[in-house]
């Protein structure tokens, strides 16, 4: 069987990209053959606003020879938000099982939007968020949840006391605003003047990157900033094995958050803004630490605690293990992956 996933081009990889990772493994290992084609973000001096909404002839010609070439028994979009209503455009007049993997709720209010064609596709929808896939039963639409969280076998559990845990405060994710970059970098000001030493570390990369570089520089912080830039799992494994604390700052409704997740799976603790993503797997002082989302005093009080008595922040970390274990994990999955991915089951 033949699979095609339509993609935007990332700039930057987040959960999405994971999320087709874990899944084209699976496949793979199931005996599909797996196809991609990958569209980049275009520049427009009105934003990419019209280039969603106007049928591009070039993108429509593209992926209609692509899948010609491919022949595929199913095409799986991942992520549509560069030339939205083009590729839309090409399947609105084929006769092929068609997947779409929901991310976030933007999706959902694109779905009850007139203007956009997915709205009467035959998508069977996927999403690893029990929240999102609610939110596509309620609007009556054939959708899957799938769970997929993290490979526990590769992401091992360091207890908390064993070792050396130098990093005071770790984040890990795209470097963007909505992720609340800046409202933990302001957080990390305050700190400095309460608790002067304090490590912070930065993974991960996105457009802010060079503005956190300068505000690194103008601020005078040494050492105790650090911004790691992209690693590879083993190296976010150790940084994690490293850390006495993750924050999860997002400002806006994640779908999930995998990397909460993996620093669960690895036994650091973490501390996470509220949102319909963060609450699947950061219960407050049962496998983490919730603040009201957006709450600035909030987030900085509930720090401080853990920093202070890191006997609280390790009471959490092995029933978030046994969580993860049993509700994130990815090994248990193949079944499921294989029923949505057999052309039979999707509705056309």
């Amino acid at each position: 069987m033949k699979v095609l996933f339509v993609r935007d081009e990332p700039r930057f990889k987040g959960g999405a990209e994971r999320f087709l990772d874990r899944i084209q493994s699976h496949l793979i290992q199931l005996g599909f053959s797996i196809f991609y084609t990958g569209l980049k973000e275009p520049v427009h001096l009105l934003g990419p606003a019209p280039n969603r909404i106007w049928i591009n002839p070039n993108v429509v010609r593209h992926v209609k020879d692509v899948v010609l070439q491919v022949k595929p028994d199913v095409i799986h979009i991942n992520t549509n938000n560069f030339f939205t209503n083009s590729i839309l455009q090409v399947f609105k007049k084929i006769d092929i099982p068609l997947i779409h993997s929901v991310h976030d709720w933007y999706l959902i209010e694109r779905l009850q939007r007139k203007i956009y064609l997915d709205r009467h596709l035959p998508f069977h929808y996927i999403t690893p968020s029990a929240g999102l896939a609610h939110a596509l039963q309620q609007m009556n639409k054939p959708v899957t949840h799938l769970p997929i969280g993290v490979d526990v076998q590769f992401w091992t559990y360091k207890p908390y006391f064993s070792g050396k845990r130098d990093i005071d405060l770790l984040f890990v994710g795209r470097l963007e605003r909505t992720k609340g970059i800046w409202m933990l970098c302001a957080l990390y000001d305050v700190l400095q003047k309460i608790r002067p030493g304090l490590k912070l570390t930065l993974v991960g990369e996105g457009t802010e990157c060079s503005k956190l570089m300068a505000w690194k520089t103008r601020r005078a912080y040494g050492a105790e900033v650090e911004l790691a830039g992209v690693q590879h799992d083993a190296g976010l494994l150790h940084f994690y094995h490293r850390s006495k604390l993750l924050v999860f700052p997002s400002l806006i409704p994640e779908g999930l958050g995998y990397v909460g997740l993996e620093a669960q799976a690895a036994g650091t603790p973490v501390v996470a803004f509220q949102n319909a993503g963060t609450d699947l797997w950061c219960m407050h002082q049962k496998t983490g630490f919730a603040v009201e989302q957006g709450n600035f005093n909030a987030l900085l009080t509930q720090i401080l605690t853990l920093l202070d008595h890191p006997d609280y922040g390790a009471s959490v970390t092995e029933p978030a293990r046994a969580w993860v274990e049993k509700h994130f994990n990815i090994n248990t999955l193949q079944e499921t992956i294989q029923s949505v991915f057999q052309p039979t089951y999707v509705e056309v």
